[in-house]
């Protein structure tokens, strides 16, 4: 909205601008005069923040400890809340007996933070604040007498630090409950988790968690030692057994091959089963029991008979192959060397299920040792687990008993932290201050009363849902043809009088835009209607058909308001005769039309005979017939209806003429009315022109 729109609506509302401003002024005058004086006590607190010991507890619920162990960023509003609460202002009302007109105790929300209006017209009440950026606290105390002002601000002090140290007293009595409470809950899960701890060392032989793993990663070591080294004794036993049997006197004597049968007997291989079989159970048997076990000495003493049979089994087969491939001369040559291979051969054989049940046994040994390690560090893990748990809850213990000693030793301490570094002050005048001030309240009551008229004007001016501009009456009603009659005085609209209208330029303005004057076959009948009574439209008929007739343009000006006719007194014309009498009595069209002072106007009044029913006469042939023969007589038919509120009428000349004019009052008629007259028209085809705003 351009600064000229807001301009317009100042002017145009600007008798609300004119009451306010010389209301207001007024209303505070007699306000000054009427309204009794109010004193006000003034007294400031001072709360030391440093010695409050916020959260210095921590272990006890939030909702203990509002103002003693609040957060130091909200202290001040929990300060302020504390001081306008019910214990402390409450007891103030009861113990000065503070009443209301009606003889009630005054309530807190009329009493704390008075408004300026409650302070004149209750006479009592008290204000805290925070000073901007400090510790301070102002307690302002209101009255009607200056003592009794006095006595509520010191009395909010008083009951305020009494309070504090009650409420202190009471969260510390709470908070201990609390605490020890907990601490003895504590103390319970806390033997728990020991008990555990010590039942878990106990089932799983866990004592000394370091050693027992160093001591079996060495044994693992040394297993793995012992593994090794058998490893390559028996690397060196079958190297001796391959050295045996690609000897070069067994080669020479083709005899090399008879050495390697012997792995194929099934007699000597159920011999080395036997013997592994032994040598592992006695490995086990050592393990728990001594040499002189008689189970150890028996399973020796197998072990040393299946020894023997392999060799015996052995020299058999050996013997054997001699007697088979040698001549008797060589077998009995040779006896001395077929014990010696025998016994060697035997000897091999024997140490390579020996050293090989040995590796067995020791990777036996690793793998379980392994596990055994794998298992400890599985333990240290659970151990480690609830030994944490114990720890925290040791922590805990610690930091609550901590706490317990805290509330202990501070329960007779008075942390209220409260100073009065300024006392009440004498009541002093509060409103009206002096007579010298009403100046300055009269002024500040104008100056608020200019804008206040102002708000009030573009309020009401947004709430008007009237007609208000030639832009807004193209946008409400989408019409293109908007023209706006100037105001002129009362002496200015009779016709009689004046030689030229005031509306001349925009009732051509108007015409032109409309194509008005354009060469046509025919007259033009046109209907200048409106929404309601005293609109203009009698007004706008008259001026246009004088203006028109003025320019050389035949006019006949009828009077289509037969409820309330008003024409024939405009041009001083008598009534005995016109449009009614022509309806209803017979009279010929040309017998009702008169003259006017205008050469080229002339005019048919309303006429004499009163018509109930107008709208039924309007909508017969005879009417129509006669708009048919004046339209050859004339090149402008105007016709003034009535408003469309008081019927039908003014719609069924529009239908006849089919070309209206729309005479709307700026800031009276109506938007909605407006819209639904131009709907209601438009759905008649009957063609609004344009619209006139006076």
């Amino acid at each position: 909205m351009e600064m000229r729109a807001y301009w317009e609506i100042l002017l145009r509302r600007k008798w609300i601008i004119i009451i306010s401003v010389l209301l207001l002024p007024l209303l505070t005058f007699v306000i000054l005069i009427l309204l009794p004086p109010v004193y006000q006590s003034k007294a400031k607190l001072l709360i030391n923040l440093t010695n409050f010991k916020q959260m210095f507890i921590k272990n006890v619920p939030p909702h203990l400890g509002q103002i003693t162990f609040t957060d130091k960023d909200k202290i001040m509003n929990s300060i302020e809340a504390a001081i306008e609460s019910t214990p402390v202002v409450g007891k103030v009302i009861e113990k000065l007996n503070l009443q209301d007109s009606k003889g009630d105790l005054l309530k807190l929300d009329n009493f704390i933070d008075p408004s300026i209006t409650t302070i004149l017209f209750k006479k009592r009440g008290v204000d805290i604040e925070n000073m901007s950026a400090t510790e301070i606290f102002e307690i302002r105390g209101y009255s009607a007498t200056g003592s009794e002002a006095k006595l509520i601000a010191d009395e909010v002090i008083h009951h305020f630090s009494t309070e504090m140290a009650d409420q202190y007293r009471r969260q510390m009595a709470e908070i201990r409950k609390v605490l020890e409470k907990r601490i003895m809950e504590v103390e319970v899960q806390l033997k728990r988790e020991e008990k555990s701890i010590a039942e878990f060392k106990t089932a799983n032989q866990l004592y000394d968690v370091t050693t027992q793993t160093s001591m079996m990663i060495s044994e693992i070591k040394d297993l793995e030692t012992e593994r090794d080294k058998a490893s390559r004794a028996f690397e060196q036993s079958k190297a001796s057994l391959k050295n045996l049997q690609e000897a070069s006197w067994l080669n020479q004597q083709n005899l090399g091959d008879m050495t390697s049968h012997q792995s194929d007997n099934t007699v000597i291989s159920g011999y080395k089963e036997q013997l592994e079989k032994l040598e592992t159970s006695l490995a086990k048997m050592i393990k728990e029991k001594t040499d002189e076990d008689p189970v150890v000495k028996i399973t020796k003493h197998q072990i040393d008979l299946v020894k023997e049979n392999i060799r015996k089994e052995i020299s058999k087969n050996i013997a054997s192959q001699f007697s088979s491939r040698l001549s008797n001369s060589l077998v009995t040559g040779s006896s001395s060397f077929y014990n010696t291979l025998s016994t060697r051969y035997a000897d091999i054989i024997i140490s390579l299920v020996e050293i090989e049940t040995g590796k067995k046994i020791l990777d036996t040994q690793i793998n379980s040792k392994q596990e055994s390690l794998r298992n400890i560090t599985e333990k240290t893990t659970k151990l480690s687990e609830l030994q944490r748990r114990a720890d925290d809850l040791k922590t805990v213990y610690n930091s609550i008993f901590l706490d317990l000693e805290t509330v202990r030793n501070t329960s007779d301490l008075d942390l209220t932290n409260a100073m009065v570094v300024q006392p009440a002050d004498p009541g002093k005048y509060y409103f009206p201050h002096t007579f010298d001030d009403y100046e300055i309240y009269l002024g500040i009551a104008a100056v608020a009363g200019i804008f206040l008229g102002i708000f009030f004007a573009f309020l009401y001016d947004y709430l008007d849902r009237t007609l208000k501009t030639l832009d807004e009456t193209k946008k409400v009603l989408n019409q293109g043809i908007v023209v706006k009659f100037p105001k002129v005085k009362r002496s200015q609209l009779n016709i009689l009088e004046t030689t030229q209208s005031p509306f001349t330029e925009p009732i051509y303005n108007f015409f032109t835009q409309a194509n008005g004057f354009r060469n046509a076959k025919g007259g033009q009948a046109i209907a200048v209607v409106s929404t309601s009574g005293k609109a203009g439209n009698s007004t706008v008929a008259v001026h246009a058909a004088c203006v028109l007739a003025r320019g050389n343009k035949r006019v006949l000006l009828v009077d289509g308001n037969l409820r309330g006719p008003v024409l024939h007194e405009a041009f001083n014309i008598p009534n005995d005769k016109g449009l009614s009498d022509y309806l209803l009595n017979g009279l010929a069209a040309q017998d009702i039309v008169s003259k006017t002072f205008e050469n080229n106007l002339d005019m048919i009044t309303a006429g004499s005979v009163w018509m109930e029913s107008p709208q039924i006469h309007l909508q017969s042939k005879k009417f129509e017939k006669l708009l048919e023969e004046m339209l050859k007589l004339y090149d402008f038919i105007l016709f003034d209806t009535p408003p469309f509120s008081s019927g039908a009428d003014g719609l069924i000349i529009s239908i006849y003429a089919r070309k209206v004019i729309l005479v709307v009052r700026q800031g009276r008629t109506p938007q909605k009315a407006a819209k639904e007259l131009v709907n209601m028209l438009e759905k008649e085809n009957a063609a609004v022109w344009g619209v006139v705003v006076i």
